[in-house]
C-alpha cells in the first residue's frame, strides 16, 4: 500500500496529540448507541497459519482461499491450510516465502508477487509456480509497492515503483506500457483504478487526481480539465494516495501536512457537490491511516487500515465503526489492516499483522445485543424477560439492572416518565395484555408494575398474597386474566372483571407448587405451569382445578424427562414442547409424552428454553450452544460461539418471538436476536469437493490423481484418508457430509463435525469413495463425487500366479506319477529278472535232479555206491533249489525293502555258511551302511553277488578263512574278499569273472581280482 512519509517530527506529534484530544471529545459521542457488530472467523498461526503477517487474499476458480504470508503461500478449504514454500533448486517452486501481492485475472490466473520483487502465475491445481520477466524495469535493491489491474479490454497490467506495464500473452513478459493509460507528466502515481461502469481510469498522485477516459482517450487533471468532468473541477487537493470512483461518485484521500489526520472526499459528480469527511469524528479514533477501500457487490463500502475498520454505508453519509479490540472469540483486533477480499460468497477476508479475519455483513444470522440505556455506555446483565410494544419498540427487562427500552434496530429510546423511578428494579417477567394493551411486570421482590402505554402511566403494587417473594412467571389468559408464579411456589390469579382492571385489586389464591419456572397459555385456553420438583400442571383457567399432572414418576410412555420442566411452547393445537433435561413432546390431547434427547441427536440433555419459528422449526437453548430441530425430519443444527454467538450459554429464564418472526434469546450476560427465515435453505448444498489425499501420512497431488483417473495403490500400502469441502465459508450453513466407500461400505457414513474418511486397510480390489453433501433442511447436494480407487493383489495372489501355481502342481504330480510310473515299470523289470533267474535257475536244477535220478535209478541195481553218490548230489541240488528260491522271494518280499534288511539277511548267509562247512568268515561291515537308500535292484545283485561269490571261493579254492570288508567310499560301494590261494589263479580269475560278469553289469560295477604267491583278492566296486 501507498502511503507518505511525515514531513517531521513535530508534525507527527501534532497529529498524535490532536487525535488523543479528539479521542476524548468524543468518546461521549459512542454513548447512547449500539456499536456495530459483526462475528469474525480469526484465524492464527494456532490454526495453520504459517505466519500471523497477512499481506493478501484471493480466491482461485475451484473456490480455495489462497493467503499471502511473510512466511509462505497457503490454500485453505474450509478445513485446513496448506502451506507452499520455497525449495531452492526445485523446478516450480515460489521463489521466496515472502509474498506480498495476489490477483485473480478475468483469464482465472492466480498472479502473485514478491518482495524480491519477482512476479508470475501460480497455477493452483499443479501447484507450480511460473516466473514472468519485466521488461526495461530498472534494478531494484530493495521492494517496491506494485500491484495488478486489468483494463477494459482485458489486458492485464502491473504498476510498479510509478511504471506501468502490460503483460505479452505470446511472449509471456510484461512490457513498458505508459502510452496505455497516460499520467500527467512529472506526476507520481500511487494507484490506478478502472470504473468498468464508465471506463474511465482514476488516478491518484502527490500532485492530486487525474482522470482518463478510455472513450474519448483524453487526460484530465487539476488546470487540464480536457472533459470538463466535475470531480476534476472540485478535486484541488494534492497528496492523494486512495481512489475509488464508481458510477457518479468519486472518493479519494488525502493528508495535507498541516493536518493531524487523513481527509476523506466525496464528490457527486452529477451535481459536482463535494464533502469532506475526518474519520475521527465518526467514531473513536486516535491517530490512524488509511490503506484502502473495499466496494462489495451489495453496495456495502469498507474503509480499513492502521488501525480500523469502518463501514462507509447510506450513499457515503454515515461512518460506522467495528469496534478493534478483544471482547469475545467473535471480536477483531489488529493494528495494520493490509488489504480486503471478497469472495464468491460475499465473505470478507481482512489481512492484518494479527492474522486472517473473514466475516460475512449480509450472511450474519446472529446478533447480540448488550444492554444499553438512552445516554449510557453499553454493559452486560442477565437477561430475564422482554415484551414488544404495538409501535415495534421492545421492554427488555434484566435482574439487577431493570428494564431497557430500543427501537426496532435495538438503538435505546428514553424510558417514559412514569417508568424512569422504577428502571433499576431487578425484572422478572413481562407479559403484554392483549386487550388492553397494558405492560405486565414482575419484580424482585414480591411487586408488579402495569405500564399503561396509551395513558403513559404506571402502577406499582405489592400483592400481600405473595410476601415480598419474587415474582418469577405473569401471563394472560383468554379472559384477560393475569396468572402469576412466585420464587417460593404461590400460583396466584388476578381476575380482571372482579378488579375493575385494577391491578392493587382481585388478586387470589389458586395451589401451592415448587418454584415456578414457566406459565403458558396453550391453543385450547388451558393454563400449563412449570415447577421446579413437582414437575408440569395442566389446569382448568375458570375454577382453577389441575386436570393434570406429568412428572418423572408416570409410568412409560407418559412421563417427563425429570421433574424440572424450564420452559414451553405450543407445536400445534394438540402438541405442546417441554423443556426438561431434554425435549419432551407432550400429546395434550391423549397424554403420551415422546422424548427427543441425546439418542436423537441433541448435543446434551441440558435444554433451557425453546421457541418454534414460523416453518415449525424448534429453536433450543441449552447450557452450552443453541440447536435448530426440525423434528418432522429428526435433523438437529447445533451453534455456539463458533457461529457467532459471543455468550451461548442460555439462560432458563426464556425466549421470545417478536411480530416480524425474529426470536430473542436471553443469557446472563446479554440478549440474543436473530430471524430464523435466513437458516432456511431450499436450495440443494453445493457439490463437495475433494481437497486431499493422504497415503501413510503424506499427501498425494491431486493434479496428477486427476490426470491418472484413479489412485493405485500397493498392497501393503493401503492406509488412506480423503477430505472433503463444499468450499463453502458460511458456517452457519451447516453443511455436513455422507461418504461411502463401495466395496467396503453398506450403506452412507454420516459425518457432522470431521470432513475426513479414513481407511486404515483396504483388501486388494477395485473401489469407489463417494461423498455427497447435506444442508440443515435435509437437502442433498445434486450428485456425489466420486472417486476411483484400485488395490494392487501381492503377486502371489495374481491371476498369473494362480495359473503357474496350478501349472507347476501339475507338472509336479506329471514328474511325481512319471516317477511312480517308472519305479513300478523299473520294480517289475526286476521282479521279471528275479523270476526269470528263478525259472532259469530251476529249470536246470530240476533237469539235473531229473538226470541225476535216473542214472542213480539204472545204477541202483548194479553199483550202489554210486547210485548214492548220485543221490546225494540230487540232495544238494534240491536244497540248492529251496535256497534259491528262499532268497529269491525273501528279495521280492516289500517288507525287506531296505539296506538293513539286505545287511541282516547278508550276515544270515554268512553265518549259514560258516556252519555248514566250518570256514572262519570275517565279516565287517561299515556302521553308515545301514542309513543308505539303495534301489531294490542294486540290494539284490549285491546280495547275490556276495553269495555266489563265497560259494564259489569256497568250491573252489578249499578255504579256511575269509576275509569280507563292505563300505561305502567316495561315491562308490565296494565289497572287499580276501583269502589265501591255493591252485590255478588264472583260472580261478576267468572262472569267477566269467560267472559273475552278468550281475556286475547289471549294477553298472566292475570287478578287480588280484592275487600273488599267499593271498587273493577280490573288490566288487558299484556306483551308489
Amino acid at each position: 500500500m501507498f502511503t507518505f512519509e511525515v514531513q517531521n517530527i513535530s508534525t507527527a506529534v501534532t497529529r498524535i496529540v490532536a487525535s488523543i484530544f479528539l479521542l476524548l471529545v468524543l468518546v461521549p459521542a459512542a454513548y447512547g448507541q449500539q456499536a456495530r457488530q459483526y462475528s469474525f472467523s480469526h484465524f492464527t498461526t494456532g490454526d495453520g497459519l504459517a505466519s500471523n503477517f497477512i499481506n493478501a487474499t484471493v480466491q482461485d476458480q475451484d473456490g480455495f482461499i489462497w493467503v499471502a504470508t511473510i512466511n509462505g503461500l497457503q490454500r485453505y478449504d474450509g478445513n485446513r491450510f496448506l502451506t507452499i514454500k520455497s525449495l531452492e533448486g526445485k523446478a516450480g517452486s515460489i521463489p521466496s516465502d515472502n509474498v506480498s501481492q495476489l490477483y485473480r485475472d478475468r483469464k482465472d490466473r492466480i498472479w502473485i508477487a514478491f518482495v524480491n520483487n519477482q512476479v508470475g502465475i501460480y497455477q493452483t491445481r499443479q501447484f507450480s509456480f511460473l516466473d514472468v520477466p519485466v521488461a526495461g524495469r530498472p534494478a531494484q535493491q530493495q521492494y517496491t509497492g506494485k500491484y495488478f489491474l486489468e483494463d477494459a479490454e482485458g489486458n492485464l497490467l502491473l504498476h510498479d515503483n510509478n511504471a506501468l506495464y502490460r503483460y505479452d500473452e505470446a511472449a509471456k513478459v510484461f512490457r513498458p506500457a505508459s502510452s496505455l493509460i497516460p499520467a500527467p507528466k512529472g506526476w507520481k502515481i500511487a494507484r490506478i483504478v478502472l470504473d468498468s461502469t464508465t471506463r474511465r481510469f482514476w488516478m491518484c498522485a502527490d500532485s492530486g487526481i487525474a482522470l482518463y477516459d478510455l472513450r474519448t482517450r483524453h487526460l484530465s487533471y487539476r488546470g487540464h480539465n480536457t472533459d470538463h468532468n466535475a470531480a476534476i473541477e472540485n478535486a484541488t487537493e494534492d497528496h492523494a494516495f486512495q481512489v475509488m470512483g464508481r458510477g457518479d461518485d468519486l472518493v479519494y484521500v488525502t493528508w495535507p501536512t498541516f493536518s493531524w489526520s487523513p481527509l476523506v472526499f466525496h464528490i457527486d459528480m452529477r451535481t459536482g457537490l463535494k464533502k469532506q469527511y475526518i474519520l475521527s469524528e465518526h467514531a473513536t479514533l486516535a491517530y490512524h491511516e488509511l490503506s484502502g477501500f473495499l466496494r462489495q457487490k451489495s453496495g456495502r463500502t469498507w474503509i480499513y487500515g492502521n488501525p480500523l475498520l469502518m463501514e462507509w454505508s447510506n450513499g457515503y453519509t454515515q461512518f460506522l465503526q467495528v469496534p478493534n479490540e478483544y471482547r469475545n472469540e467473535q471480536s477483531i483486533r489488529f493494528d495494520h489492516a493490509f488489504s480486503a477480499f471478497e469472495d464468491a460468497e460475499r465473505n470478507v477476508w481482512l489481512s492484518t499483522d494479527n492474522g486472517l479475519f473473514m466475516f460475512n455483513p449480509d450472511a450474519q444470522v446472529f446478533t447480540s445485543y448488550n444492554l444499553l440505556k438512552y445516554g449510557t455506555a453499553s454493559y452486560e446483565a442477565p437477561v430475564q424477560a422482554s415484551a414488544e410494544m404495538k409501535d415495534g419498540s421492545l421492554f427488555v427487562g434484566c435482574w439487577g439492572r431493570g428494564l431497557h427500552l430500543f427501537d426496532k434496530g435495538m438503538e435505546p429510546l428514553p424510558m417514559p416518565s412514569s417508568l424512569a423511578p422504577y428502571q433499576n428494579i431487578s425484572v422478572w417477567d413481562m407479559c403484554l395484555s392483549e386487550k388492553t394493551g397494558k405492560l405486565w411486570v414482575g419484580l424482585q421482590p414480591g411487586g408488579v408494575l402495569v405500564y399503561d402505554q396509551r395513558k403513559r402511566t404506571t402502577v406499582f403494587y405489592e400483592p400481600p398474597l405473595f410476601n415480598k417473594r419474587t415474582i418469577r412467571q405473569v401471563a394472560e389468559d383468554r379472559d384477560s386474566n393475569m396468572w402469576l408464579g412466585s420464587q417460593d411456589g404461590k400460583l396466584v390469579k388476578w381476575d380482571a372483571k372482579k378488579s375493575g382492571g385494577d391491578p392493587t385489586k382481585g388478586y387470589s389464591f389458586i395451589l401451592q407448587t415448587g418454584q415456578v419456572r414457566k406459565i403458558h397459555l396453550d391453543n385450547l385456553g388451558f393454563i400449563w405451569v412449570a415447577t421446579l420438583g413437582h414437575g408440569l400442571l395442566k389446569i382448568e383457567p375458570q375454577t382453577g382445578r389441575v386436570l393434570q399432572n406429568f412428572t418423572s414418576l408416570d409410568r412409560d410412555g407418559y412421563r417427563l424427562f425429570n421433574n424440572d420442566p424450564l420452559d414451553m411452547t405450543q407445536y400445534d393445537d394438540s402438541t405442546l414442547i417441554v423443556t426438561a433435561g431434554c425435549i419432551n413432546i407432550v400429546h395434550t390431547n391423549t397424554g403420551r409424552i415422546d422424548q427427543f434427547g441425546v439418542a436423537q441427536g441433541l448435543p446434551s440433555n441440558t435444554v433451557q428454553s425453546v421457541q418454534m419459528d414460523d416453518q415449525k422449526i424448534l429453536w433450543v437453548g441449552m447450557l452450552n450452544g443453541l440447536c435448530r430441530v426440525n423434528l418432522k425430519r429428526h435433523i438437529t443444527t447445533f451453534f455456539d460461539r463458533r457461529d457467532g454467538i459471543p455468550y451461548d450459554n442460555f439462560s432458563s429464564a426464556g425466549v421470545d418471538k417478536l411480530s416480524d418472526g425474529r426470536i430473542i434469546f436471553y443469557t446472563d450476560h446479554n440478549f440474543l436476536v436473530f430471524d430464523p427465515a435466513h437458516f432456511f435453505q431450499s436450495t440443494q448444498p453445493p457439490r463437495p469437493t475433494i481437497t486431499s489425499v493422504m497415503l501413510e501420512g503424506r499427501a498425494l497431488s491431486l493434479d496428477s490423481l486427476r490426470r491418472e483417473g484413479a489412485l493405485d495403490l500397493r498392497y501393503d500400502n493401503t492406509s488412506v484418508t480423503f477430505e472433503f469441502s463444499c468450499l463453502s465459508y458460511i458456517k452457519q450453513k451447516k453443511y455436513h457430509f455422507f461418504y461411502k466407500l463401495e466395496g467396503v461400505d453398506k450403506d452412507w457414513v454420516h459425518l457432522d463435525n470431521d470432513n475426513r474418511a479414513i481407511y486404515n486397510f483396504l483388501p486388494a480390489g477395485r473401489y469407489t469413495f463417494k461423498v455427497k453433501s447435506e444442508n440443515a433442511d435435509g437437502l442433498h447436494s445434486a450428485e456425489s463425487v466420486s472417486f476411483p480407487l484400485i488395490v494392487a493383489p501381492p503377486a502371489w495372489r495374481t491371476w498369473w500366479f494362480y495359473s503357474l501355481v496350478i501349472l507347476l502342481v501339475g507338472l509336479g504330480l506329471f514328474v511325481i506319477d512319471r516317477e511312480r510310473l517308472k519305479r513300478l515299470r523299473s520294480l517289475q523289470q526286476v521282479r521279471t529278472r528275479i523270476a526269470g533267474n528263478l525259472h532259469q535257475e530251476v529249470e536246470t536244477t530240476l533237469g539235473n535232479i531229473n538226470v541225476l535220478s535216473e542214472i542213480a535209478k539204472i545204477r541202483a541195481g548194479t553199483n550202489v555206491e554210486q547210485s548214492k553218490e548220485f543221490i546225494d548230489q540230487i540232495s544238494q541240488k534240491s536244497r540248492y533249489m529251496m535256497e534259491a528260491m528262499d532268497d529269491v522271494l525273501w528279495s521280492i518280499d516289500p517288507k525287506n525293502d531296505s539296506m538293513s534288511k539286505t545287511l541282516l539277511r547278508i550276515k544270515e548267509f554268512t553265518e549259514g555258511l560258516r556252519s555248514t562247512h566250518g570256514i572262519d568268515i570275517d565279516l565287517i561291515v561299515e556302521r553308515k551302511m545301514e542309513a543308505m537308500q539303495i534301489d531294490m535292484v542294486l540290494r539284490h545283485e549285491l546280495f547275490f553277488f556276495y553269495k555266489e561269490a563265497l560259494q564259489f571261493l569256497i568250491q573252489h579254492n578249499r578255504c579256511e578263512q575269509i576275509f569280507v570288508n563292505l563300505a561305502h567310499r567316495h561315491g562308490l560301494l565296494k565289497l572287499e574278499m580276501l583269502t589265501e590261494c591255493r591252485g590255478d589263479m588264472e583260472t580261478f580269475k576267468s572262472q569267477f569273472i566269467a560267472g559273475t560278469s552278468t550281475r556286475v553289469t547289471a549294477i553298472k560295477g566292475s570287478v578287480d581280482v588280484a592275487f600273488d604267491r599267499k593271498s587273493l583278492s577280490i573288490v566288487l566296486s558299484v556306483p551308489a
